[in-house]
């Protein structure tokens, strides 16, 4: 998993000699948290439980069934509303961007290396299938204002997984369709951001060292040297 990775990357560059720090910037609705709860109870989304599994409102109905007639209603609100499309967009990446200022520049400041746990284009995956945006308008939406407010990051992963493996190894999704709609926009993102792409169907140490090999290569190229801590 993403977390894994980031500790693991975490480890290897201390035993190198840098001070790293690990944050997790996944995008908390801070602002727009009650909107999102209006909606979701307003077009019957499944809840999620504390144990992170998700059951139906309605009785007799599946989750699955659910949460797949929710993202419906969704997709049709925003292509009707073009106000209401506009102002998500902008909430949602601007409270992201707020976010990952706040976690990562202090550390920057610190003299450190950041790992970030996810990052900026997980918002980005969730408009646009919130939005249901063709992957042809992903550029548009990555000239988003919001995208330039943020530390940019020196390296990018996409740890791939095709939508079954990745539904069947966590507990915590509503539907394998919540998985499949996001899996073709991640990899068209990382072609578009020319991001290194990583197997993630291998063990965690192999897919580490695929993440490790790179990271090294770039820092050797750059001439970076650490500071011993």
């Amino acid at each position: 998993g993403k977390s894994t990775q980031a500790r693991l990357l975490s480890e290897r560059l201390q035993r190198a000699g840098w001070d790293t720090a690990v944050v997790w910037t996944g995008g908390r609705p801070y602002v727009s948290r009650p909107l999102v709860r209006l909606v979701k109870r307003r077009f019957r989304a499944p809840v999620q439980t504390e144990s992170g599994a998700f059951e139906a409102r309605t009785p007799g109905v599946t989750a699955e069934q659910e949460f797949a007639d929710y993202l419906g209603k969704s997709n049709a609100m925003f292509r009707q509303y073009w106000v209401l499309r506009r102002g998500w967009t902008d909430v949602s990446l601007l409270e992201h961007a707020a976010e990952a200022n706040v976690v990562v520049r202090p550390e920057q400041r610190a003299g450190k290396l950041v790992i970030c746990d996810r990052y900026l284009y997980k918002s980005i995956v969730n408009l646009a299938v919130l939005l249901d945006l063709r992957l042809i308008d992903l550029p548009q939406l990555l000239r988003h204002p919001a995208l330039a407010l943020v530390p940019q990051p020196t390296l990018y992963f996409l740890l791939d997984l095709p939508a079954e493996v990745g539904y069947a190894r966590k507990h915590d999704l509503p539907s394998i369709e919540y998985v499949a709609r996001r899996v073709p926009i991640y990899r068209a993102l990382a072609a578009y951001a020319k991001m290194p792409v990583v197997d993630a169907t291998l063990s965690p140490e192999e897919v580490h060292e695929h993440i490790w090999k790179v990271v090294s290569d770039h820092l050797r190229l750059m001439g970076a040297v650490p500071q011993q801590v």
